[in-house]
Protein backbone atom coordinates (compact mmCIF):
# COMPACT_ATOMS: atom_id res chain seq x y z
CA UNK A 1 0.00 0.00 0.00
CA UNK A 2 1.62 3.40 -0.48
CA UNK A 3 0.42 4.88 1.98
CA UNK A 4 -1.86 3.48 5.36
CA UNK A 5 -5.44 3.69 4.09
CA UNK A 6 -6.92 3.54 7.23
CA UNK A 7 -8.59 6.81 8.59
CA UNK A 8 -10.77 5.93 11.45
CA UNK A 9 -12.23 2.87 13.55
CA UNK A 10 -14.97 2.58 16.09
CA UNK A 11 -16.13 -0.45 17.62
CA UNK A 12 -19.64 -1.90 18.54
CA UNK A 13 -21.06 -4.79 20.02
CA UNK A 14 -23.50 -6.42 17.57
CA UNK A 15 -25.05 -9.07 20.08
CA UNK A 16 -24.16 -9.15 23.84
CA UNK A 17 -21.11 -11.34 23.91
CA UNK A 18 -19.64 -10.33 20.45
CA UNK A 19 -17.57 -6.90 19.58
CA UNK A 20 -17.31 -5.73 16.14
CA UNK A 21 -14.37 -3.26 14.81
CA UNK A 22 -14.97 -1.23 11.84
CA UNK A 23 -11.83 0.33 10.16
CA UNK A 24 -12.78 2.93 7.13
CA UNK A 25 -10.57 2.84 4.56
CA UNK A 26 -9.94 5.73 2.44
CA UNK A 27 -8.72 3.40 -0.45
CA UNK A 28 -9.96 -0.17 -1.25
CA UNK A 29 -7.92 -3.42 0.81
CA UNK A 30 -8.11 -6.48 1.26
CA UNK A 31 -6.98 -8.57 4.32
CA UNK A 32 -5.17 -11.22 3.53
CA UNK A 33 -3.94 -12.44 6.60
CA UNK A 34 -4.83 -11.87 10.42
CA UNK A 35 -3.08 -13.16 13.98
CA UNK A 36 -3.45 -11.78 17.55
CA UNK A 37 -0.26 -11.17 19.64
CA UNK A 38 -0.25 -11.68 23.24
CA UNK A 39 0.40 -8.26 25.36
CA UNK A 40 2.71 -5.67 25.29
CA UNK A 41 2.66 -2.37 27.03
CA UNK A 42 -1.37 -2.94 28.03
CA UNK A 43 -3.02 -5.51 25.94
CA UNK A 44 -3.70 -7.48 23.65
CA UNK A 45 -3.16 -6.96 19.63
CA UNK A 46 -5.14 -7.86 16.74
CA UNK A 47 -3.25 -7.17 13.28
CA UNK A 48 -4.86 -7.37 10.49
CA UNK A 49 -2.49 -7.67 6.72
CA UNK A 50 -4.08 -5.57 4.38
CA UNK A 51 -3.26 -5.36 0.71
CA UNK A 52 -4.37 -3.17 -2.34
CA UNK A 53 -5.86 -4.92 -5.36
CA UNK A 54 -8.15 -2.58 -6.67
CA UNK A 55 -11.77 -1.71 -6.57
CA UNK A 56 -12.44 -4.99 -8.23
CA UNK A 57 -11.18 -7.29 -6.17
CA UNK A 58 -12.42 -5.40 -2.84
CA UNK A 59 -15.95 -5.50 -4.22
CA UNK A 60 -15.77 -9.16 -4.93
CA UNK A 61 -14.47 -9.93 -1.18
CA UNK A 62 -16.92 -7.78 0.23
CA UNK A 63 -19.60 -10.33 -1.56
CA UNK A 64 -17.70 -13.38 -0.20
CA UNK A 65 -17.47 -11.91 3.30
CA UNK A 66 -21.07 -10.78 3.51
CA UNK A 67 -22.05 -14.63 2.67
CA UNK A 68 -20.37 -15.37 5.42
CA UNK A 69 -21.50 -13.46 7.69
CA UNK A 70 -21.70 -15.36 11.31
CA UNK A 71 -24.99 -16.91 11.76
CA UNK A 72 -27.14 -15.81 15.38
CA UNK A 73 -26.31 -19.21 17.46
CA UNK A 74 -29.31 -21.06 18.81
CA UNK A 75 -29.12 -23.71 21.52
CA UNK A 76 -30.34 -26.85 19.92
CA UNK A 77 -31.81 -30.00 22.24
CA UNK A 78 -29.20 -32.35 22.47
CA UNK A 79 -26.83 -30.60 20.80
CA UNK A 80 -23.08 -30.93 21.27
CA UNK A 81 -21.23 -27.96 22.39
CA UNK A 82 -20.95 -25.42 19.97
CA UNK A 83 -17.55 -24.74 17.79
CA UNK A 84 -15.71 -21.49 17.86
CA UNK A 85 -17.07 -19.46 14.11
CA UNK A 86 -14.54 -19.54 11.54
CA UNK A 87 -12.21 -16.86 11.22
CA UNK A 88 -11.91 -14.98 8.53
CA UNK A 89 -12.49 -16.68 5.36
CA UNK A 90 -9.50 -18.77 3.83
CA UNK A 91 -11.15 -18.29 0.51
CA UNK A 92 -10.70 -14.76 0.41
CA UNK A 93 -6.93 -15.02 1.56
CA UNK A 94 -6.76 -18.24 -0.98
CA UNK A 95 -8.13 -15.98 -4.02
CA UNK A 96 -5.15 -13.04 -2.77
CA UNK A 97 -2.88 -15.78 -2.84
CA UNK A 98 -2.37 -15.89 1.05
CA UNK A 99 -1.67 -19.04 2.69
Amino acid sequence: LAKPPARAYRFGKPTPDMGRVVIELDAPAIPVRRFSLPPENGGYRLVLDLVDRGATAFSVAAKVLSREQMPVSRPLANASPALPAEPLSATVAASNGAA
